[in-house]
């Protein structure tokens, strides 16, 4: 069983910085999220750049090894971009998109 993070994005959100900001409360430090699912909404993503988008897969997916993030009503070019760098890092599997 996993457990299950809530994660609340700010208003607006643009790139890899922003996306970096964002993650050192979720991350705090470089804690594992092994074991975790990660539940992020969609309604800031609108907003987002695919940078943005790519360095949350990476960092949740890739380097704090969640076992899934989930994208709750995602706007369509979010969710093409989370599933192309999802598909590009090779994680595409533990990446679940509820679009828009």
């Amino acid at each position: 069983m996993t457990d299950t993070l809530q994660a609340t994005l700010p208003e607006r959100v643009g790139g890899r910085d922003e996306a970096r900001q964002f993650l050192v409360e979720l991350l705090t430090g470089n804690r594992s999220l092994a074991g975790f699912t990660v539940s992020i909404h969609g309604d800031a993503l609108r907003a987002s750049g695919s940078s943005f988008i790519d360095e949350l897969i990476k960092k949740l997916l890739v380097e704090s090894n969640a076992d899934k993030v989930i994208f709750e009503e995602a706007p369509p070019q979010a969710a093409n971009d989370a599933e192309m760098s999802a598909k590009r890092r090779g994680v595409v599997d533990r990446l679940i998109v509820h679009r828009r």
